[in-house]
């Protein structure tokens, strides 16, 4: 992806807006342990810089009632569409949110994370979902009370 040099014209292409997506419903007693989306989705259609690259802010409020428990928040990100190829897959190592409780039931906390997105086509649409995961399903009492993710396209 080429860079934008000091001197180089910047066309509207090289720096979309930022888009932010919000939803306080709460999800409440999560025990899923594959990524879900939740409902409603928190999900955006971003276009992608000249650079290609680009970064996915993630908060979240989270609520734990009994010790042990945690959660893991990423994005999806998909070329085009929800139903095109991923380009990016939630995961629990590169990027997003890891929130653990360890003797300090109940827990209300704010958490926030972010998403390193390189090689994107300069031009191109993208969709990306905000997704969970509960670390372990037996301590239960897991709640999202807010989520949210923004896009920042990156020179």
């Amino acid at each position: 992806m080429p860079d934008l040099l000091a001197g180089q014209p910047i066309r509207a292409v090289d720096h979309p807006p930022s888009v932010y997506v919000a939803d306080p419903t709460d999800l409440e007693n999560i025990t899923n342990t594959t990524w879900s989306p939740g409902t409603p989705d928190v999900s955006m259609t971003i276009t992608a810089p000249t650079s290609g690259r680009a970064r996915i802010d993630i908060w979240a409020m989270v609520d734990e009632d009994s010790d042990g428990g945690g959660v893991y928040l990423s994005v999806e990100v998909r070329h085009g569409n929800p139903t095109g190829p991923v380009i990016h897959a939630p995961s629990t190592t590169t990027g997003g949110i890891a929130a653990y409780w360890v003797d300090a039931a109940p827990m209300n906390t704010s958490a926030s994370g972010w998403v390193f997105l390189s090689g994107l086509e300069p031009g191109a649409v993208y969709w990306v979902q905000l997704q969970h995961m509960v670390r372990d399903p037996a301590t239960g009492g897991l709640d999202i009370a807010h989520r949210a993710i923004l896009y920042t396209p990156l020179p």
